[in-house]
């Protein structure tokens, strides 16, 4: 970048050197509380959603229990077969008769 008119060139040898540096150590240490910051989110949103997944899993299993206690959901023995979401009942036949 050419010197604004006017200025000295010798008067920013030295102060312009100091201030890359101060800016680069600056620059460095907003990058360093930046991360700080970001793990700090990263580990209060880990914890939630640990509580979360938790909580549903204690009200999952609890619904699940009771699920396997309701006789609504027992299959009787020899009452048909599930197949591919079709259930049969007795003996299965294509659409020829015999």
């Amino acid at each position: 970048m050419p010197p604004l008119p006017g200025s000295r060139d010798k008067a920013r040898g030295l102060p312009g050197l100091i201030g890359r540096i101060l800016a680069g150590l600056v620059a460095i240490a907003m990058l360093v509380l930046g991360f700080m910051f970001s793990l700090a989110v990263f580990a209060v949103a880990f914890v939630v959603a640990v509580i979360v997944f938790g909580w549903l899993w204690w009200k999952l299993r609890r619904a699940m229990r009771q699920m396997r206690e309701d006789p609504r959901f027992r299959k009787p023995p020899g009452q048909g077969d599930v197949i591919e979401g079709e259930v049969l009942r007795g003996e299965w036949r294509d659409g020829k008769s015999e």
